[in-house]
């Protein structure tokens, strides 16, 4: 299936499926035009591919730990360049940890 552009696949390039009823070929046509809305502006916001934006965003984690008290979330410091990503598509940096929630009946510990 040809993209805009004159591009056929790049990031969305996929093995081909063969839907027979008109409903599932619908669909997979919305699917495929929805990942495309969403994918482009990300590409030409940060001047890099989808694949590259991908890779070093999947390499930010965020991590849940109990304590005592409660809940803590904690990501992965980020890298410059997930901080270029992030600047370029104007995304607001989220703080490194977060309590998430205390445990009923500790005094001194709120919920955030």
């Amino acid at each position: 299936m040809p993209l805009a552009g004159g591009r056929a696949g790049g990031a969305l390039a996929l093995r081909p499926i063969f839907h027979h009823r008109e409903d599932r070929i619908r669909a997979y046509v919305q699917l495929c035009w929805s990942a495309l809305l969403l994918i482009r502006p990300i590409e030409h916001e940060t001047d890099d591919t989808w694949r590259n934006v991908r890779h070093e965003l999947d390499r930010m984690h965020l991590v849940t730990m109990r304590t005592g008290a409660g809940r803590v979330t904690q990501r992965t410091a980020a890298t410059p360049a997930q901080r270029k990503i992030l600047e370029r598509r104007r995304a607001r940096s989220l703080p490194r940890f977060r309590a998430a929630r205390a445990r009923r009946g500790v005094p001194g510990h709120r919920v955030a």
